[in-house]
């Protein structure tokens, strides 16, 4: 009778097997129970590559958690039966860290890909293809978790692999020269990280995430002809990219790009379980739209309105004929330029907007800048930045005449530059803060809060983390914004979402000690994003995570009835 069960189970295993390899994963899942339940009591090899099997059906029917589950169970059972077969447990590890990654744990993900890749270690020769692969998602999942100098480590010893064994214009080395390359120039590394790039486009010449990669690396060496050369180049030929899709997709986005000035997509779109279509919409052309696969919903990523600009109009233009909603009106972005934002917003009740003005840069060189300042309504001090720059990038404080003609004759030819009036907005205690908040369909939610000594406020600079007091001041805005800004700031920041009418957005600011609100910025372009889930910021994480998922249920509302897929959770309200 045990015998014949245990040939029972392992007929439906091979039965679930077949079911898998056609991606009838409920069928295979429904087989890999009967397989479980026939072999129920035992502790064998069979066990264990049912559970494993089974994890996999659950992932394919998008049941992650599920699939987890198992495969912790199926690891478990050969740590009782077999904890020396150093090839089961890798496998099995290997399941596991790849269900781990697909819940977003990226940190035990990543755990469990270094046991794996210790296992490979002592099964496998150095140079194996398999050490190569688990060093690249070891360096792809510290780059999700922006930990690029960890990344880098492990594309290196990746790409060495792949080199000492694979031809040199093999399309392995292309792709992972561009890994590292992207790492590269997020540690600032722009020299390496172009020679990276180059290759891997010498390789393949189609290659878009190098492209798009050197193309910004270009742009932050100020080599800006070169890089709309690259972008003319690239973007002409292929202006859009269908990004890999997860296990079934509920329905399609079409993404609206440009060069520069986009929306921070990373944490916001990542999530979705959508096909996502990159496009370029400032290169395309008719047989580029009609090649573009059908989608259900747009959200234009251009939220920057000085460097989005050609982009702006193209985007302005499809949004008459493309049929669907789309999401941040290209025409609302185009309002909230810097020296446009005090028209768009005057009014305000309680809403201190400082007096703005746009300049080209050669005007300010000449010793007419006096002049064109005061007819503006500008005094010394005041701010000078370069127009599509954000986080503090290129800001100057001006207090005298001498600064301000040495700083103007430093400004980019053919720069564009916003001068701005100083608002004095230190607090009692002497300190300055700099608040934001991000709008989803219009509800308020507060992000961050920045406490610095100094009058140019930046998260990055503010030493929070140094100060528990600071993390408790930002804890307690995060929590309830109402009682921390009080009913008259509430109400303007209210009145600024309505104004702006964008479906994403967001504003930095500051309380006046009369309770007023000092507007410092308000546009698309804001970064959210959650911290590392080990760390001191970490408490933030459930805020953040409101942001996001408001955002999901933003698009949920706006995809067709039809397409609209099952949330796991009601996003929470809006918080203040």
């Amino acid at each position: 009778m045990q015998l014949g069960e245990t040939a029972d189970g392992a007929a439906l295993i091979e039965r679930a097997e077949a079911y898998l390899s056609r991606e009838d994963f409920a069928s295979a899942g429904a087989t890999y129970d009967a397989a479980l339940a026939a072999l129920q009591g035992r502790d064998e090899p069979a066990v264990v590559r049912a559970l494993v099997g089974r994890g996999w059906a659950s992932h394919g029917e998008d049941d992650d958690p599920a699939a987890l589950t198992s495969h912790q169970a199926a690891l478990a059972t050969q740590l009782r039966i077999a904890p020396d077969a150093a090839a089961a447990i890798c496998t099995i590890r290997r399941s596991i860290g790849a269900t781990l990654l697909a819940l977003a744990r990226l940190e035990e993900g990543k755990e469990q890909y270094r046991q794996v890749l210790a296992l490979q270690r002592d099964l496998l020769d150095e140079s194996n293809p398999e050490i190569a692969e688990t060093l690249n998602i070891l360096g792809e999942t510290a780059a999700r978790q922006e930990q690029y100098a960890e990344a880098r480590r492990y594309q290196e010893a990746s790409l060495a692999i792949l080199r000492s064994i694979l031809p040199p214009g093999s399309p392995e080395i292309a792709a992972a020269l561009t890994n590292l390359g992207v790492s590269l120039f997020r540690l600032g590394s722009e020299h390496d990280a172009e020679t990276c790039l180059r290759e891997a486009l010498t390789i393949d010449p189609d290659l878009m995430l190098a492209a798009e990669n050197l193309i910004h690396v270009l742009y932050q060496q100020g080599r800006t002809e070169e890089a709309h050369e690259l972008a003319g180049e690239k973007y002409r030929r292929q202006s859009f990219v269908v990004q890999p899709a997860p296990a079934r997709p509920s329905g399609t986005l079409l993404v609206l790009w440009s060069l520069d000035g986009n929306i921070p997509k990373q944490h916001l779109l990542a999530r979705l379980p959508l096909t996502i279509v990159d496009w370029h919409i400032e290169y395309s052309n008719n047989a580029h739209e009609r090649q573009l696969p059908p989608y259900d919903l747009v959200f234009n990523l251009i939220g920057d309105a000085d460097e989005g600009r050609a982009a702006l109009e193209c985007a302005r233009a499809f949004e008459d004929r493309c049929g669907v909603r789309l999401l941040n009106e290209p025409r609302k972005v185009q309002r909230t330029r810097r020296h446009m934002i005090p028209d768009l917003l005057g009014g305000i009740d309680d809403l201190v907007i400082p007096r703005v003005a746009q300049f080209a840069a050669a005007a300010l060189k000449t010793p007419a800048r006096d002049g064109l300042l005061r007819d503006a309504g500008l005094a010394l001090p005041l701010l000078l930045r370069s127009a599509g720059k954000h986080g503090g990038e290129t800001l100057e404080r001006i207090t005298t005449g001498r600064e301000l003609a040495d700083h103007c004759a430093s400004l980019p030819e053919g720069d564009t530059v916003y001068a701005t009036a100083y608002h004095e907005y230190r607090s009692a205690d002497g300190f300055y803060r700099k608040y934001r908040a991000i709008y989803v369909d219009g509800a308020l939610f507060p992000y961050h809060l920045a406490i610095s000594p100094h009058r140019v406020v930046h998260y990055f600079s503010a030493e929070m983390e140094a100060h528990p007091w600071k993390l408790d001041e930002e804890l307690a805005y995060l929590d309830n914004a109402g009682t921390v800004l009080g009913e008259r700031a509430m109400a303007a920041l209210t009145a600024i979402g309505r104004r702006l009418g964008l479906d994403y957005c967001g504003v930095d600011f500051s309380l006046l000690p009369d309770g007023r609100v000092l507007l410092f910025e308000a546009n698309a372009t804001m970064l959210v994003h959650p911290e590392d889930e080990h760390g001191v910021l970490a408490r933030k994480n459930p805020f953040v995570a409101r942001i996001l998922e408001a955002f999901d249920q933003l698009i949920w509302r706006n995809l067709p009835a039809a397409r609209r897929w099952p949330l796991a959770s009601a996003a929470q309200p809006p918080l203040g």
